[in-house]
């Protein structure tokens, strides 16, 4: 293996010893601390190239080792691969630079070797690398935040079900939290989150996600719009969100070694493991990280992230909030005419005044709060219902012909009636016995309580009465009676009514 060549400045040094103050090879050895064989070389490549010491004291390095080391005539050049290509061809997924040299040896047969075409590449992309910022992290201050591109799988009843890897990383000590969840909604990214800081038992002031849409609604370097659920909890703990920006994953440069070290050390660990349950995952989940967080660093072996976090950063934290913040999840409704909102399946409603105008509706697990400028306007409970079937009503929601409406189920008739007594009573049991279909005997009875509100209660009862006494099981009937002021006669055995009690009489036809 070739020698590596020294500095030009020590081999401008050999020739000044030598040429100038005639020190021999083994005292210049001595001097500049370089094996006497490699003086001799260069003294003898001088020589060949006509150099002294005066030549070259006025020349930069480059010049003195382009004079010493003359390059031989370049061999015959092999068929180069288009860099770029190779680069753009490696962002493709599943793509190797293995697999892209033997696509470059199938091309050209007296291509570069394996190793040749590997060290051309890596000069290619070291020659044109971006320059990377160096980030200067103070303790305590950030907390970045992702999920990790690896998921753990969870046997469940109906079959192996994949869970996602949340990660959180202090960028000062590496500090790593880690927890499975089953999906990356907005109430599980919420909750991982309010979990990372009851475990840090403090909160830092600023979390630093990508754009994720449960965490940013609109994402902008300048002006960035936090999804209003995660712009609660961030209030609500005291600290703020500023996302990277789109596409720059070294903007949260910690997080991405954080997730890196969570699926080789972590996720990777576990892949022969058997999980039934997410809390089983997690328990063996924080094991493992905590093992990470107490290895020693690389940089300093005395010094672990553990270390770090709890000597550097905790006494930084703010404290945690005295109140747990409640998970859930804002939406924006306009409201239909209908006056409901759909959540997952299940329609809630909302005063109808608000037909046509913009509500904001934050869900929990068991409320559904609706608001409009800021002040609530209705509150259900939650219902589990099936998709599309669930309706949640308040009847001060509706308006006044609504109501009405609502009131005329038959259920709700027959009450009113039963609620009256007497012959009424008696009449609409009749009348839906009677009928073809419950929500014609509903109308019938309606109709009688609406004779009721006009000619008053005892009118309506002595009306029932005289139809009870016909036999007939008629509304339009009952109103006849008391719109002819014919009560009284009916009720007269002497009315024509006759001695048999089926029988309608002549009146009953006027």
């Amino acid at each position: 293996m070739p020698r590596e060549r020294s500095d030009m400045r020590r081999v401008k040094e050999l020739l000044r010893l030598a040429h100038e103050l005639g020190y021999s090879k083994r005292q210049i050895a001595q001097s500049i601390r370089m094996p006497k064989t490699t003086v001799g070389d260069y003294l003898a490549r001088a020589d060949a190239a006509g150099l002294r010491y005066a030549d070259v004291a006025g020349m930069n390095e480059e010049a003195v080792e382009a004079l010493l080391f003359q390059r031989a005539a370049p061999p015959e050049q092999r068929p180069m691969p288009d860099w770029a290509w190779v680069s753009a061809e490696l962002g493709k997924r599943g793509v190797t630079l293995m697999l892209v040299w033997e696509e470059y040896r199938q091309q050209h047969r007296d291509g570069y070797s394996y190793s040749q075409f590997r060290r051309h590449f890596l000069d290619h992309t070291s020659a044109g690398a971006e320059p990377r910022m160096r980030r200067e992290h103070a303790p305590g201050a950030a907390c970045e935040v992702d999920y990790a591109g690896m998921t753990l799988t969870i046997s469940t009843a109906e079959g192996p079900r994949q869970a996602s890897v949340f990660v959180g990383c202090l960028p000062f000590s590496g500090y790593l939290y880690a927890e499975v969840t089953w999906t990356q909604t907005a109430e599980d990214w919420l909750a991982s989150h309010v979990r990372m800081f009851t475990h840090l038992d403090g909160v830092v002031p600023k979390l630093v996600p990508d754009n994720l849409k449960t965490g940013i609604t609109h994402a902008s370097f300048y002006d960035p719009v936090v999804n209003r659920s995660y712009h609660e909890l961030a209030r609500h703990y005291g600290t703020g969100v500023v996302p990277t920006r789109v596409r720059r994953p070294r903007d949260k440069a910690s997080a991405e070694k954080g997730v890196q070290v969570v699926e080789t050390r972590v996720l990777a660990a576990l892949r022969n493991r058997v999980f039934f349950t997410l809390d089983e995952a997690n328990a063996a989940i924080r094991e493992l990280v905590a093992a990470v967080n107490a290895r020693p660093l690389t940089t300093d072996r005395t010094l672990t992230r553990r270390r770090l976090f709890e000597d550097r950063e905790k006494p930084l934290l703010k404290p945690l909030p005295a109140e747990p913040f409640v998970i859930g999840r804002w939406s924006r409704y306009k409201l239909a005419p209908d006056y409901h909102v759909s959540i997952e399946g299940v329609a809630y409603s909302a005063p109808y005044r608000l037909i046509g105008k913009h509500v904001d509706v934050f869900c929990t697990v068991s409320l559904v709060s609706i608001f409009h400028k800021g002040e609530r306007v209705a509150a259900h409970a939650r219902q589990d219902g099936e998709p599309g079937r669930g309706t949640v009503t308040l009847d001060e929601h509706r308006p006044p012909n609504h109501r009405a409406a609502a009131l005329l189920t038959p259920e709700a008739v027959r009450a009113e009636a039963a609620g009256l007594g007497g012959a009424l009573g008696l009449l609409a049991d009749r009348i839906f016995a009677d009928a073809d279909h419950p929500d014609q005997a509903a109308r019938q009875v309606a109709g009688l309580l609406r004779l009721g509100r006009l000619h008053g209660t005892v009118a309506l009862q002595a009306a029932a009465t005289a139809a009870l006494s016909a036999n007939v099981r008629s509304c339009r009937f009952v109103q006849h009676l008391l719109a002819k002021g014919q009560v009284q006669a009916l009720e007269d055995p002497a009315g024509g009514l006759g001695p048999h009690a089926n029988l309608r009489g002549p009146v009953y036809y006027h």
